[in-house]
């Protein structure tokens, strides 16, 4: 159903001679589905798998992406109300490219890469991040993940109650620090969305998460594809250790920024993406099913050992 809806939708706007060629689904997220195929040129359809209700999340996307001058190629929006998916269907131009990884994040992209996140950082608001909606955000996906934990893998359900105490107290023993003007951020900034073209150019990818928040939300989120790069802890790249070059991105933002608690808020937010990741992963499974045992072990293992003070890695140099 999908294949035909998304071709007459094509056919519909791009004329009768328009032939969706290679149809192919190339990757599924909480907010959207990646569909790739070739027209008279290759492009990327993202059927989002949100409600109807929140039917308007790719619209709103473009509209910041528009104001920022930040607009990847986007072809076309089929609006929900216009097809029969009910749903929101982004057609852009598919980005030629290799994610990002160990072995091609060298010194030319990474100086891209900064550039490329600064330009979203850059646009702030005198708007504060709120303390207490962190607080509030992250009760609700810890207790949706704990309700799941007691059935399913109840052994894990205490440390993740443990640890959630430990950052509520942390946030609000530091309540003044986290009140700080909210940055636009990227939202989803995984490796996996960021591309390095073949001339070495750092682009982002995936702007559905777009919205205002504290930039270390994106920079905690870039912390984590790191070490799921490299489990072992350390990953080399063709000119320095991956470690260093987050080090180096934590100084240009403390520089630039003139961000003096830039570690003390990433203490918080490191885990916080964790927990929101095991959220997410229910939230599209439709509970802890057997699969996923492993992963979210893993995760939230990885959160308490995040907060449990093991942050040497990258505050001792930062």
């Amino acid at each position: 159903m999908v294949a035909r809806e998304i071709e007459r939708l094509v056919t519909q706007e791009f004329g009768k001679g328009a032939e969706m060629v290679d149809f192919r689904q190339i990757g599924e997220g909480e907010t959207a589905n990646v569909y790739a195929f070739a027209l008279d040129r290759h492009l990327t359809a993202r059927l989002l798998t949100k409600s109807a209700s929140d039917a308007g999340l790719a619209s709103a996307a473009i509209q910041k992406l528009e104001e920022y001058n930040l607009a990847p190629a986007i072809v076309h929006l089929f609006p929900a109300a216009t097809n029969a998916l009910e749903r929101d269907i982004l057609v852009l131009e598919e980005p030629v490219g290799e994610t990002l990884s160990s072995e091609n994040l060298d010194d030319h992209v990474f100086s891209d890469l900064v550039v490329e996140l600064l330009k979203v950082h850059h646009n702030r608001r005198t708007e504060l991040v709120d303390p207490s909606a962190l607080g509030r955000k992250l009760n609700h996906e810890s207790g949706e993940v704990f309700a799941q934990l007691v059935k399913h893998l109840p052994s894990l359900a205490p440390g993740l109650r443990d640890l959630v105490s430990a950052m509520q107290a942390y946030l609000v023993a530091n309540e003044a620090i986290f009140r700080v003007p909210q940055s636009l951020v990227h939202g989803d900034l995984y490796w996996s969305n960021v591309l390095v073209t073949p001339v070495g150019e750092a682009v982002l990818i995936d702007w559905l998460g777009l919205s205002y928040a504290d930039y270390c939300v994106d920079l905690a989120t870039f912390w984590v594809g790191f070490l799921r790069c490299s489990p072992g802890g350390m990953c080399f790249g063709k000119g320095a250790p991956v470690e260093v070059y987050y080090r180096r991105l934590l100084e240009i933002y403390r520089q630039t920024f003139n961000d003096q608690t830039i570690i003390e808020r990433l203490h918080f937010y490191l885990p916080a993406v964790y927990i929101g990741d095991v959220y997410a992963l229910l939230r599209g499974a439709g509970g802890l099913t057997e699969d996923l045992h492993s992963k979210v072990t893993t995760y939230l293992e990885e959160a308490c050992l995040a907060f449990g003070l093991n942050w040497s890695v990258i505050s001792k140099a930062a």
